[in-house]
């Protein structure tokens, strides 16, 4: 990546998608659910990108084992919105 657009990439979602300050609306715990999930799937998008830029001596495998955390977070916030929506 001689342009350094992985780091770009990279860059720009944490800018806009996961790390930055976000307006919730905390009225209703099913709305927070949801912005909830959006949160852990922002969180997913910007570790496999991070993940083509890691070695697998520089510890790739823990990225992965971090996304997997994130995924099951997903899972346990979608088990408790369905369970508002019954």
């Amino acid at each position: 990546d001689p342009q350094g657009e992985s780091a770009m990439y990279l860059k720009a979602l944490v800018d806009h998608r996961v790390f930055y300050e976000k307006e919730i609306d905390t009225s209703s715990m099913k709305e927070i659910l949801k912005e909830a999930i959006v949160a852990e799937k922002d969180a997913i998008v910007f570790y496999l990108g991070m993940k083509d830029m890691v070695s697998d001596a520089s510890g790739k495998a823990k990225i992965d084992a971090i996304i997997k955390e994130e995924m099951g977070h997903v899972r346990l916030l979608s088990k408790e919105l369905v369970k508002l929506k019954q």
